[in-house]
């Protein structure tokens, strides 16, 4: 993520200047800081007011995205508070100390819901997009799909009078931080040896065959009642629309 000048610490412009989103590249129009503005309202998620407060909302979101678009040792959360004082010296030419437990501290105060809600809502815009740009609101012939969607399952499926949503469930497992907490929500293989394990979370997305974009989320600890694949599903099929295609695959 390129650091560039920004305004101020307190806009959320910053995603589309350090991405450098200008107005005639594609994501300008769906990366817009009043999408996100408005989950921080909704969700009421006030910090960072006073002038010395290097932790805004909206610096704070920056960094955790750039963690997640970061690899190896630039993911960490050292790493992203170092980008931080980067950040500030580019926007406001002051110099402030690398304090990884306050970005940490910062994060908390972002919750999950509101990363949802942005999550959701852009991958919908996105969505809609696609469906401008497509004219789908008609059914698409053979040769049409096959030239614009790959691979051919999705452009025969697309080619159908449907004027929903192409969806892909699908649902895998992750290993999260061993901390003691997380052992006692997510329990690690029963396999391993206790202490060589980490914790594991079974998880079920909903994505957009069409843009690729993550629709919706559920997890929970990988074993356990109401953890299979099937229950996580039910947690989010509200996100699902009339008209919509779910492509899913049956396992035995």
């Amino acid at each position: 993520m390129s650091i560039l000048l920004v305004r101020s610490p307190h806009s959320f412009s910053i995603f589309n200047r350090s991405m450098i989103q200008v107005d005639d590249l594609p994501l300008s129009d769906i990366l817009n800081s009043e999408l996100i503005v408005g989950v921080f309202k909704e969700e009421n998620i006030q910090f960072g007011i006073a002038d010395e407060d290097v932790y805004t909302p909206a610096i704070t979101l920056w960094a955790m995205i750039s963690q997640c678009l970061s690899s190896g040792t630039a993911r960490s959360c050292k790493a992203a508070s170092g980008r931080v004082v980067s950040l500030w010296a580019q926007i406001a030419n002051r110099v402030i100390a690398q304090n990884a437990g306050n970005y940490c501290r910062a994060k908390a105060k972002i919750p999950i819901s509101a990363i949802r809600k942005i999550t959701r809502r852009l991958a919908a815009n996105v969505e809609l997009t696609s469906i401008a740009f497509d004219d789908v609101s008609l059914p698409l012939d053979a040769e049409q799909s096959e030239e614009r969607l790959s691979p051919p399952v999705i452009a025969a499926i697309r080619a159908q009078p449907n004027c929903g949503r192409l969806i892909l469930a699908d649902g895998f497992t992750v290993d999260g931080p061993d901390t003691p907490a997380n052992q006692a929500k997510y329990p690690q293989n029963p396999a391993q040896a206790e202490g060589l394990g980490f914790p594991i979370l079974r998880c079920v997305v909903l994505i957009s065959l069409v843009t690729g974009m993550l629709c919706d989320l559920a997890f929970a600890s990988y074993r356990g009642k109401e953890t299979g694949e099937t229950a996580l599903l039910r947690q989010i099929k509200g996100s699902l629309r009339p008209d919509d295609t779910l492509v899913a695959e049956q396992t035995r």
